[in-house]
């Protein structure tokens, strides 16, 4: 996944492999459908360049899938969730490695790392410090076998830090944990916002901010507990992501009554 001006979880890469044959169904880029300013090549390796002529895109990535899921197919990989929020498909038919096992001394969820899970169940294997999907998307299913054939009796994994993420053009700031509701219809509360961001994302805001009325419609924040939670929770609502006027990337969401909402990121336009 790469970072564009609309999304910080945008597909710049599809990898598919079967089962314990581990045969590679497909493997291309994807082209982001808006311009990208992070390749995050120190953890994909994917660079400018890689993406330059790319025609496959997201719709046709979501077509490939068309064809390929039912409700019935069992997708497994790592921190699965991230990966359906890029392609914006919904599935739940999954088995995800990063939920199967726990880190040494961490009684609460904290997920280990694939490299972690591999290096601990899968005789001590080293993966490569820049992601292969390919080989990521293997050694995810291998990790999900070695907990069937164990019984679901497997080793606690010992987590080690991450490598340091290139600095960031800037810091976050709270501005950067909340999103933007306006259009509010009357007689909409906060606990309604808080119900409809769970039912269709499963992110809870930490705080709702009282509703302010304008003419007949009204206007809030919502806070998340990270900018990475708000992103999660824009991305993962119902409806395309458009840029408005002050280029905040922006939904329409509709509501129950047939009105609707418009909800918007609230990280600062940069210069790109």
């Amino acid at each position: 996944m790469c970072e564009t001006k609309c999304s910080l979880t945008a597909l710049c890469r599809l990898s598919i492999t079967v089962g314990t044959t581990h045969e590679v169904l497909i493997d291309t880029l994807v082209k982001p459908a808006w311009p990208v300013i992070d390749h995050r090549t120190w953890v994909n390796g994917i660079t400018k360049r890689h993406l330059s002529n790319v025609t496959f895109t997201l719709e046709h990535a979501q077509s490939f899938l068309g064809t390929l899921l039912s409700a019935d197919t069992v997708v497994c990989g790592h921190a699965v969730i991230n990966d359906l929020v890029a392609l914006q498909v919904e599935h739940y038919t999954i088995v995800d490695s990063s939920y199967l096992y726990k880190c040494v001394g961490r009684e609460d969820y904290v997920s280990p790392s694939l490299k972690d899970v591999a290096r601990t169940v899968l005789d001590g294997m080293e993966m490569p410090s820049i992601h292969d999907s390919v080989n990521d998307a293997r050694v995810a299913m291998d990790c999900c076998i070695f907990y069937k054939d164990a019984e679901y009796e497997v080793p606690r994994v010992l987590k080690t830090p991450r490598n340091k993420a290139p600095e960031r053009r800037k810091k976050t700031t709270k501005s950067d944990k909340l999103l933007v509701v306006h259009r509010l219809p009357a007689g909409v509360l906060p606990e309604h916002l808080t119900e409809m961001l769970l039912s269709n994302t499963f992110v809870s805001p930490t705080n709702v901010a009282d509703i302010v009325i304008a003419g007949n419609f009204g206007k809030t924040t919502l806070e998340f507990h990270s900018s990475a939670h708000a992103t999660l929770a824009f991305e993962t609502l119902p409806g395309k992501a458009l840029l408005d006027v002050g280029g905040y990337s922006s939904k329409k969401v509709l509501l129950r009554n047939e009105s609707y909402v418009r909800i918007r990121m609230n990280i600062s336009p940069g210069p790109w």
